[in-house]
């Protein structure tokens, strides 16, 4: 029998062969498991903690907890700052000018809405259109509502005009999206603006009462029970202004039956969701 002992004396270099080849075999085989194993089950656990933490912020800020729900989100982008892409941060900047929206309308209306939209302006830089139309369209309503509550709060036109500006650009992106029901949003918003215009314009009325037109058309291609229903009341409202402006009883006969129009079709939305339709 050959001496296998003498033989690897005699050839020291087979042995530090196969110790290397063992050794390179246990470093692929650590490094494979760290690549496809270990750090995906980090980044799982990671996305889900921002995930958890997101979802936590969004709640209290449907709850109506402005402050506490400003707080959650700030929390996120200090601690998780550069391990979410652009547009998670971008989301959740608006989500912060959201809050500050929100503060405004309870207190301390000037230097919230100021805060809401550098909130909004920066989401929009994270948010480009061409890459983010949905969002970036969703953001430029914000900044929108930010400036159309300035306006409410100190009635100066620029506001307005500045509100007005943002829902266009928000409109361009959701027609090009072919979303009709965003688009007739978007046109209320700004009918709106001319409604409440009519104090400083008396002209802005007939502006619109021809935009919410335009929307009450646009859902003609996707109807939605519940925005065709705020449109309605929203010409309700313009008539009802004009009747008290100039005591008209054929603008009030005009305001109640847009009404009406609202109330059928917001109570059918009430009754399809009841009932789970």
């Amino acid at each position: 029998m050959p001496d296998v002992q003498g033989g690897l004396n005699r050839r020291p270099w087979i042995v530090a062969v196969v110790v290397l080849l063992g050794l390179g075999a246990a470093m692929w085989s650590v490094r494979n498991y760290i690549q496809h194993t270990l750090r995906p089950r980090q980044e799982a656990a990671l996305q889900a903690r921002i995930a958890e933490a997101v979802n936590r912020a969004q709640g209290r800020y449907q709850l109506g907890k402005f402050a506490r729900a400003l707080e959650d989100y700030q929390h996120v982008l200090r601690t998780f700052d550069g391990d979410m892409g652009v547009e998670a941060t971008g989301k959740i900047t608006n989500g912060i000018g959201l809050c500050y929206l929100g503060l405004a309308e309870q207190n301390d209306a000037e230097t919230n809405l100021g805060r809401a939209v550098t909130a909004f302006r920066e989401a929009l830089g994270l948010l480009p259109a061409a890459e983010f139309p949905v969002a970036h369209a969703s953001t430029q309503t914000h900044l929108g509502d930010a400036y159309r509550l300035g306006f409410l709060t100190d009635l100066e036109p620029r506001d307005a005009d500045r509100a007005i500006e943002a829902y266009r650009s928000a409109l361009e992106l959701y027609a090009t999206e072919e979303n009709a029901v965003a688009q007739a949003r978007t046109l209320n918003r700004i009918g709106s603006v001319y409604r409440e215009l009519h104090a400083k314009n008396s002209s802005s009325m007939e502006q619109a009462l021809q935009i919410y037109d335009q929307a009450r058309k646009a859902l003609e291609a996707q109807p939605d029970a519940a925005v065709l229903g705020e449109t309605h009341a929203n010409i309700g409202l313009a008539y009802l202004t004009l009747a008290q402006a100039d005591s008209s009883s054929r603008n009030l006969k005009r305001a109640i039956g847009q009404f009406d129009r609202a109330l059928v079709l917001l109570d059918a939305e009430a009754s399809r969701r009841e009932f789970g339709a």
